[in-house]
């Protein structure tokens, strides 16, 4: 990431503030965060998929150990993963309707490499700025505290 630009000299700045059960999408003036453009919520937007399991033949499932493969993390990172494309395709669509020139991300370290997968390489050449912490419980002050705190963090 180029930290060196000035971000208050940047038009049409977009923060996205997502995890794997909510993203909010703001504009972004310099580090104050503005108004909320898109809210996405994962219980709106999965994808409904179907764990099988293995099977040692056409009648009896493969015995495993419990603690060797948990089911429910599988399903977790699958509807992450969906997740992770239901945002780009609105960031996408974002970037399409309107000029945007610069894109925050603040997210979790699992879900922001899902991002980095799914969003297409013109929004991944706009991202300024990546900061890997769940935020999405925090309100607009307490995100642009910790936007102000990192931006000074990275000029030092």
């Amino acid at each position: 990431m180029d930290y060196s630009k000035d971000v208050g000299e940047i038009r049409n700045q977009v923060l996205l503030v997502a995890t794997s059960t909510v993203a909010r999408v703001y504009q972004l003036k310099g580090l104050k965060v503005g108004k909320l453009i898109c809210n996405l919520n994962a219980s709106e937007t999965i994808i409904e998929h179907h764990n099988e399991g293995r099977r040692d033949n056409f009648l009896q499932k493969m015995s495993t150990p419990g603690n060797f493969l948990d089911p429910h993390q599988e399903a977790k990172q699958i509807n992450r993963v969906n997740f992770s494309k239901v945002i780009a395709e609105k960031m996408l669509t974002l970037y399409q309707n309107q000029a945007i020139h610069s894109l925050t991300i603040i997210s979790d370290s699992k879900m922001l490499g899902d991002l980095r997968l799914s969003l297409n390489k013109e929004l991944l050449s706009l991202v300024h700025t990546e900061i890997v912490e769940n935020l999405s419980h925090f309100d607009t002050h307490a995100i642009e505290e910790h936007l102000t705190a990192f931006h000074k963090c990275k000029q030092n």
